[in-house]
């Protein structure tokens, strides 16, 4: 089964996916929102899925765990962002959990 597969997540009203905070550990649940409503600003979260799946971004630039904090402080310096340091934080932190979740089902 494929890693997009397994990770929590939900169909919207119109025909999005977005990621479902109810099957995320509590302390993940801002970062998922934050997830949900910043990126999903600029791309669709399918860019989000398939990074997660091949562990590249749509540009061809890694996104392992190592690149996440660059990647972050990268999107969150956008104007048209408005991300605050905070939750650039809480996102960094819900992108590690979904990496290190697709490094563990890649396993099984």
């Amino acid at each position: 089964m494929l890693f997009a597969e397994k990770i929590p997540t939900v169909a919207t009203k119109d025909g999005k996916v977005a990621f479902d905070e109810a099957r995320f550990p509590a302390k993940m649940k801002a970062g998922v929102a934050i997830l949900n409503t910043k990126c999903e600003s600029c791309h669709s979260l399918d860019r989000i899925f398939n990074a997660l799946e091949t562990g590249y971004t749509i540009s061809g630039s890694s996104f392992k765990r190592a690149d996440l904090k660059p990647f972050v402080i990268k999107k969150m310096r956008r104007s048209d962002i408005n991300m605050s340091t905070q939750q650039a934080a809480e996102l960094l932190r819900t992108l590690q959990y979904l990496v290190d979740q697709d490094s563990h089902l890649a396993a099984e």
